[in-house]
């Protein structure tokens, strides 16, 4: 979208001469400003903060955001709400910019800017893309409830001081082949809203005086009347205590309710849970020099590219890795690649995304994750399977083995329903020759012949001793050594689920 200028001039800095258009305006642009990379001519002193807050306000004033190479002195701000795009690409913030409180309704464009101290963006909204690539940020970052509500692009930024995102993304949110120079901070936050009940009281008094056209009234009439009025006003009475009592006794018995809903709930209806990335994220061969300072707290990664990211040594807290896919937690990456219809792509990617999985296995088994863990082993080793060729993939292999029978000893199911069809197996194949042919085996010799495959696959002495032939002995070697071995693979997959150190 192209950006029209207004023909205000702004300058960064200004000559002993007192001419503020110290170099020639760049082509296609009106104002005179301060390129990145270029320096400062000869005796040119930078503007002062009040000059340019004075004709950064009319800018403003007009809507023209074609701010290309501005340097920004300290204290800049915003209005409340941006209703027009900006360009600022290869700008330079020389102070901390804080911004509260602000709303940028059209794109946002800091693309190649340094940021030569710290950022501070606080319940700041952008509605549109938001351009933030190969940005350098020289101080600490902190993103403090910021929500992008489209795109989102960080890629080929620096981060040389402590960058903190507590922000929302709810469209792409682009980090790949971003260098975390220090700490980094992913938390997501939660939104409580407080309730508070309140009681409306109602009282209605009121008083009847009676006059019969100043004359005096008869004495039945009068007690008839007062009587009257007496029942009336006992009546009022009882029934604001009744009612009273009984709004009390409802207020009473919906606290109880709802602190019996409270205490088995899991959600909290008035609670909104931000988990940072609502869309979809990507981290393909980004880097963290400080891993051990890097933290990912409430946050979903379900819908997160790691490809040629390292993430041994980051911390994670309560985060979401499912994947609806593979019935399993893993890496976005895996169904991306699996999935390819690009055969030589998908084969030429299969190593690094054996890599990408065992390296964040590692990082949470650091972090004592060990059931997030053993997925992740699983889609590391289904990585390294899928490298091989056709037959060896899906039969003549270790791997190919040791994923039928076990799920590569991580899945308690596999090895057990495994352990079922090996002793039915064997179970049919000894009734199949110790019974005659033609003739049915009787719900006797079925009892019996399970019961002696039992004692075999256990070794017991019992069943090795029963001399049936040739064939039922090797029968038997056979599925003894089966047995065990399916049986261990069992025993693994419980410790894989279960262990704690």
């Amino acid at each position: 979208m192209a950006i029209e200028s207004s023909p205000i001039k702004l300058c960064s800095f200004s000559t002993p001469e007192g001419n503020k258009c110290c170099r020639p305006a760049r082509e296609g642009f009106d104002h005179c400003t301060f390129h990145v990379g270029y320096e400062l001519p000869e005796g040119a002193a930078a503007l002062d903060a009040p000059s340019f807050a004075d004709e950064f306000s009319a800018l403003i004033a007009a809507k023209d955001g074609n701010w290309y190479g501005f340097a920004f002195p300290e204290g800049v701000t915003l209005p409340p709400e941006v209703d027009f795009p900006i360009n600022a690409q290869r700008c330079r913030f020389n102070g901390c910019l804080t911004l509260d409180k602000v709303m940028f309704r059209e794109p946002v464009d800091l693309s190649n800017t340094v940021f030569g101290s710290g950022v501070t963006l606080k319940n700041v909204t952008f509605c549109k893309a938001a351009n933030f690539a190969q940005c350098r940020f020289d101080g600490s970052v902190l993103f403090q409830q910021v929500f992008f509500r489209s795109v989102a692009s960080f890629p080929g930024a620096e981060f040389h001081g402590q960058a903190t995102f507590r922000a929302s993304f709810s469209g792409l949110a682009n980090f790949n082949s971003t260098i975390f120079h220090d700490s980094a901070t992913f938390a997501g936050w939660r939104n409580t809203a407080l309730r508070i009940d309140s009681v409306v009281a109602f009282s209605i008094c009121g008083s009847a005086t009676i006059h019969v056209n100043g004359a005096q009234p008869r004495k039945l009439l009068d007690i008839a009347r007062s009587e009257l009025l007496r029942a009336r006003s006992w009546l009022s009475r009882e029934w604001a205590a009744s009612s009273h009592k009984l709004q009390s006794n409802m207020k009473t018995l919906g606290k109880k309710l709802r602190g019996i809903k409270r205490k088995f709930a899991t959600r909290d209806p008035d609670t909104t849970v931000f988990r940072v990335f609502d869309g979809e994220a990507q981290f393909q061969n980004s880097l963290f020099l400080r891993p051990e300072r890097t933290v990912f707290s409430q946050v979903n990664l379900s819908n997160v590219l790691f490809l040629g990211t390292n993430l041994r040594g980051a911390m994670f807290i309560d985060t979401t890795w499912w994947q609806p896919a593979f019935r399993r937690n893993g890496i976005r990456d895996e169904e991306f690649v699996r999935f390819s219809n690009d055969g030589p792509f998908r084969y030429q990617t299969l190593p690094a995304l054996e890599e990408t999985c065992r390296n964040v296995r590692v990082a949470l088994e650091e972090n004592r994750s060990f059931d997030k863990a053993t997925d992740f082993y699983i889609g590391e080793m289904d990585a390294a399977r899928l490298q091989l060729g056709f037959l060896r993939r899906h039969i003549f292999s270790v791997l190919a083995l040791y994923s039928s029978v076990s799920r590569y000893g991580s899945s308690v199911g596999v090895a057990f329903r495994f352990l079922v069809l090996l002793i039915l197996m064997y179970l049919s194949l000894t009734l199949l020759l110790q019974t005659p042919n033609g003739s049915l085996p009787s719900l006797s010799d079925i009892s019996q012949t399970g019961l002696a495959s039992f004692k075999t696959l256990l070794f017991q002495a019992g069943a090795a001793g029963d001399n049936r032939g040739l064939v039922q002995g090797w029968l038997d070697a056979v599925f003894r050594i089966l047995g065990v071995v399916q049986a261990t693979m069992v025993t693994l997959a419980f410790r894989a689920r279960t262990k704690r150190h």
